[in-house]
């Protein structure tokens, strides 16, 4: 009897040790203490009172202390901004981290993305050229600030910032037939959207001119459509040279110092970079001219991670707003940035 009881205790103790590897031991759970949430009632109501109506409705969505709070604040509301704006900054801030959504500025809703819509193949256009919408901008700025994303949001990501070059054709009324190349160069710079875009014309059959060149816009405060396809009406108008400012070639900051004032001073200044920009928008430019090449290059800062109400925006697509900035600064940040 005696050979039984210590053979059972031994199957006993062996079947222990070989499952004792197997056992997990329960994880030591500590609650996580939030600081602001051991504050009063009363202390969280007026911190959320100060917070727009926008992020009022977020934090709401954080937890149920949050909601509670949030609820008493925006009864009449039921949780839905009152404003196009508000609820462009309520969308905006939701689709912060989802990577398969962008906020659409027409119906004010949140889309599913499409990979196939870029600033060179936008769907938003009939035309073959490059169109920048805000849903780029937006993208472009949110998948560069995110990490450890799909390889399909990166590779999208790498078609949104790609490089654009295009060979245009001749100007109808151009007898020399210059050749002309338009290139655009995205960045992403300390959580901004630059844009680098350049205009560059060959000698053809004869010399280079004004009327050869033809058609340009730089900025919707210029004449013509801008990169977005907003008209905008004629503002640039001809001045004396002998009026202009010549100190290291740049051109004073007046509203009335167009791009064909550059232009011109630059055919006259050959080999001579003439600089300029608008006083009404974030766009710093330059032309450089030679016998047989005119380079025009433009830099424009479209700003952050923003909706489509931001200044720069505004003022670089609809002209609604006007943006001061110190001269030359878009350009300086887009070159320090390489």
């Amino acid at each position: 009897m005696e050979c039984i009881r210590a053979l059972y205790q031994f199957l006993v103790l062996s079947i222990q040790l070989l499952y004792r590897p197997l056992r997990r031991e329960p994880p030591d759970i500590t609650p996580t203490r939030c600081a602001i949430l051991e504050l009063p009632n009363e202390l969280l109501e007026a911190i959320v009172t100060h917070l727009p109506q926008h992020g009022q409705m977020l934090i709401g969505q954080t937890c149920r202390r949050f909601q509670a709070v949030a609820h008493r604040n925006l009864p009449a509301q039921k949780y839905r901004p009152d404003t196009s704006e508000g609820r462009l900054l309520y969308l905006s801030h939701r689709a912060r981290s989802l990577p398969d959504r962008w906020v659409c500025t027409e119906c004010i809703k949140l889309h599913r993305i499409n990979v196939s819509d870029t600033p060179a193949n936008s769907l938003y256009t009939l035309y073959k050229k490059f169109r920048l919408s805000h849903i780029h901008v937006q993208l472009t700025l949110k998948y560069t600030r995110l990490n450890k994303m799909e390889q399909r949001y990166e590779d999208y990501l790498k078609s949104l910032i790609a490089p654009y070059h295009k060979y245009l054709r001749p100007n109808d009324l151009d007898t020399n037939k210059v050749k002309r190349k338009y290139s655009v160069y995205p960045k992403i710079v300390n959580g901004r959207y630059l844009l680098h875009t350049v205009w560059r014309y060959y000698q053809a059959k004869g010399p280079i001119s004004m009327q050869s060149m033809g058609y340009i816009s730089i900025c919707p405060h210029r004449e013509g459509p801008s990169l977005t396809g907003t008209l905008t009406e004629f503002y640039a108008s001809r001045m004396s040279l002998d009026t202009q400012a010549e100190t290291n070639g740049a051109v004073n900051n007046d509203p009335r110092n167009g791009l064909d004032v550059c232009i011109e001073r630059a055919f006259r200044l050959l080999h001579t970079e003439v600089c300029s920009s608008c006083i009404y928008c974030t766009t710093d430019f330059s032309v450089r001219a030679s016998q047989k090449e005119v380079v025009v290059s433009v830099w424009q800062d479209f700003g952050g991670e923003d909706t489509a109400f931001s200044t720069e925006w505004s003022a670089l697509v609809f002209r609604l707003r006007c943006v001061y900035y110190h001269f030359g600064s878009i350009r300086k940040l887009y070159d320090q940035a390489d």
